[in-house]
């Protein structure tokens, strides 16, 4: 994630997320997930999941921890892709979520649909939300059935950043 516009004035920071697993019928399974801040590395952080061992493991903030690793887990970028994969009769799902530090539960919703016009073009999609509590962070996911890919994601932390994510292009081989 690079700022653009007024923000790339005054934030001279490149923020890169990686997430990689394997993918079957049933969607993804994320293996592991880092979040790196060019500007700012003593922020990032590295999860692994280990399916067999049923174990998450955490290291940020100089330290490492485990938990219990639930079934169905994605991390924050997976997750996006596993939308794809909902039950269509259902209008909310619970699911759990790593953002790399920890697993919380979702509750998400599936919230309309809509087209969006991004940079790689206009989609009709689905919008996927989370139900916010109080202290936790929103997550908005808008889905199209043409692609793999998500076509938008926001996420606005408990925090008050706010980031978005938009297609900008699409290439096949």
């Amino acid at each position: 994630t690079v700022p653009v516009g007024v923000l790339a004035i005054f934030v001279k920071e490149v923020i890169t997320q990686i997430s990689g697993g394997t993918h079957d019928g049933n969607g993804f399974q994320p293996r592991q997930f880092s979040y790196r801040r060019s500007a700012k590395p003593s922020k990032n952080l590295e999860a692994r999941f280990d399916w067999e061992g049923k174990t998450a493991h955490f290291d940020f903030d100089g330290k490492s921890e485990s938990q219990a690793l639930p079934e169905q887990l994605q991390d924050r970028l997976s997750l996006g892709y596993q939308l794809r994969y909902w039950p269509k009769a259902q209008d909310s799902l619970r699911l759990p979520v790593s953002n790399g530090k920890k697993i919380t539960e979702y509750n998400l919703v599936r919230s309309g649909e809509e087209t969006l016009s991004v940079p790689a073009g206009s989609f009709h999609t689905t919008r996927y939300a989370r139900e916010r509590t109080p202290g936790s962070d929103g997550i908005t996911v808008w889905v199209s059935d043409r692609l793999a890919a998500p076509v938008k994601i926001t996420i606005e932390e408990k925090k008050g950043a706010h980031t978005e994510q938009v297609l900008t292009r699409v290439t096949s081989e």
